[in-house]
């Protein structure tokens, strides 16, 4: 179920539909902290990190700026204490569109400079190849 709500929460904010992408963020998250779920499946990136930076970003779409720093915060933290390098990757990925949305280019820069070295230690290809991208978002250092 928290995989499910993670993935609906991520598809609804793609869609654009921000309240509901944070409703089953936040209904994920709380199956999560309950600790009453086991998930007999291995997830790429950990689901609850994914509601969190769902919520996040919804939050910041739905006009609640203050409360969205704290989420991604959560997320970023949540990933390195869960020792998932992949979450930690999305997270600061979209900590940093967080930045770019908030027209912050210091943010951006620091957060690219964190994900390109995240991604080349752990050779995620990938992410370490949109330099181009980050420098699009204001990190004209990359």
């Amino acid at each position: 179920m928290i995989g499910a709500h993670s993935a609906l929460a991520a598809t609804l904010y793609f869609l654009g539909d921000f309240g509901a992408a944070r409703e089953n963020a936040t209904r994920g998250l709380q199956i999560w902290r309950s600790g009453a779920v086991q998930s007999p499946v291995e997830e790429v990136y950990a689901p609850p990190v994914i509601c969190l930076m769902v919520e996040s970003l919804s939050d910041w779409h739905l006009g609640e700026i203050s409360s969205c720093e704290a989420t991604i915060t959560q997320a970023t933290s949540l990933a390195k204490e869960l020792n998932d390098t992949h979450a930690l990757a999305a997270a600061l990925l979209w900590a940093t569109k967080l930045g770019h949305f908030e027209r912050n280019p210091a943010k951006v820069a620091r957060l690219a400079s964190d994900l390109i070295e995240l991604s080349t230690r752990q050779n995620f290809a990938f992410l370490a190849a949109r330099r181009r991208d980050f420098a699009m978002l204001g990190a004209e250092r990359f």
